[in-house]
């Protein structure tokens, strides 16, 4: 793990499980300096603490945004048993299916052992704390990002959700390199699936530098390890 553990905490506890996420600043403590918030999403390897690294590490790039932008990323733990999907996971944590299914968690799925509780709502809880005044009294931007599978994710999170934010907060998607996306248009139906198309929302040359960084391309004094922010 890159991430220092400080940087790692916990949402309040869903029923007896715990979700952990990485962040760059605590969550729960009173920050005016916080103007926006980045919330991006690891693939299929899981790999929560490199992209949380590699965007703060992007970020020291430009003090004065480090200063203001609170970075977060979920960490969705996936066990099924075989060799692509065998995540440590504790005996309080939750945790997902890897790949397909109702508990996929790309798809928004339900967590194992759970009755109601699903990756597209860690997401609302998450976006719903960045949306505490009381927190963050300064806070205008929330960017929903990931790469890859993250991206997939990100797109149908975008699609999905009925968060309802005030009108000084405005809320960003950005899927990177999705193997596929949904394309909604006058065709598609609330009643009816959306469409799908592997080719139409591909965007292969969505390459910040912070999924630079986790690819390994930049310069070896950027990939260092930093620790938490706070």
């Amino acid at each position: 793990m890159v991430a220092d553990a400080s940087c790692k905490e916990s949402l309040p506890a869903v029923g007896q499980k715990n979700f952990w996420y990485f962040r760059s600043y605590p969550l729960q403590t009173y920050n005016a300096d916080i103007t926006r918030a980045v919330i991006v999403m690891h693939g299929n390897a899981r790999n929560a603490p490199d992209y949380f690294d590699a965007v703060v590490r992007a970020l020291y790039q430009d003090p004065s945004v480090l200063r203001t932008t609170v970075v977060i990323a979920p960490h969705f733990k996936g066990y099924t048993g075989t060799s692509a999907c065998s995540d440590e996971v504790l005996q309080d944590e939750l945790y997902w299916s890897c790949s397909g299914g109702t508990t996929d968690w790309k798809d928004g799925g339900r967590a194992h052992l759970t009755s109601g509780t699903y990756s597209f709502t860690m997401i609302d809880r998450l976006v719903n704390m960045l949306n505490d005044q009381s927190v963050f009294p300064n806070l205008t931007t929330i960017t929903i990002t990931g790469h890859s599978a993250g991206g997939q994710f990100a797109q149908r999170y975008a699609a999905g959700n009925q968060m309802a934010l005030g009108a000084s907060i405005s809320v960003k998607y950005v899927g990177c390199s999705p193997s596929d996306a949904s394309l909604v248009d006058s065709s598609n139906t609330r009643s009816g699936p959306a469409r799908t198309s592997t080719a139409a929302r591909r965007r292969p040359d969505c390459r910040p530098p912070a999924i630079d960084a986790v690819a390994g391309t930049l310069p070896e004094e950027d990939r260092q390890p930093r620790r938490c922010l706070a």
